[in-house]
């Protein structure tokens, strides 16, 4: 079994719920009953990025400043993206644009927060148009343990009905070292490559 550095990942020491009150500990104690069926079938259910990735402009508009946290007293203040979230936003760049969009689908979109790579391949999303985008994050959480994405992950942009753009986490079978650290079948698809590879 691998032995991963300390920065690799860190437990969570981000509140999942904001009426949490669970001590820093590895899976978020009372947290856990929040997102118990969604176990297994989410792939990295949330993420964070430093808050200076940020314009201030897209800090305001989205009024992200509720979801502004600090892993520890000397770290860097970072805006905290989770798919659960009563308004699941996620950051992402459509071509040269840094944007908060809905995460996951509405209307006749499907209702979910990821595409695997092998239904992209197969054809199932053709009818919607998907737009291959960029998510920029530093942190990754997966079953309440946090860790750290050097580049960012890959997405899906896809448009509603109204021409609303929703994204859509870009996902892709488990390395043996991923299912190791998260005891998940799937990842995320990283920027630059995964380093959590085989």
């Amino acid at each position: 079994m691998p032995r991963w550095p300390s920065s690799a990942f860190s437990t969570c020491n981000m509140p999942i719920s904001s009426a949490c009150s669970a001590p820093r500990a590895a899976l978020c104690g009372p947290c856990q009953p929040l997102i118990p069926s969604l176990l297994g079938v989410v792939v990295c259910a949330g993420i964070s990025l430093s808050w200076r990735e940020l314009p201030e402009a897209l800090i305001d508009r989205h009024r992200l400043e509720d979801r502004l946290v600090v892993r520890h007293g000397g770290a860097d203040r970072e805006i905290r993206f989770l798919y659960r979230d009563p308004r699941p936003l996620i950051p992402a760049w459509v071509g040269n644009e840094l944007g908060i969009y809905s995460w996951g689908g509405k209307g006749k979109l499907p209702r979910t927060g990821w595409v695997t790579v092998e239904s992209l391949e197969a054809g199932r999303w053709r009818d919607i148009a998907p737009e291959q985008v960029d998510i920029p994050a530093t942190f990754g959480c997966e079953r309440g343990i946090w860790f750290q994405i050097r580049e960012g992950l890959k997405g899906v942009l896809a448009r509603d009905e109204n021409e609303r753009p929703h994204i859509y986490l870009l996902t892709q079978p488990a390395s043996h070292y991923y299912q190791v650290m998260t005891r998940s079948s799937r990842m995320p698809v990283f920027l630059g490559g995964d380093r959590f590879s085989n």
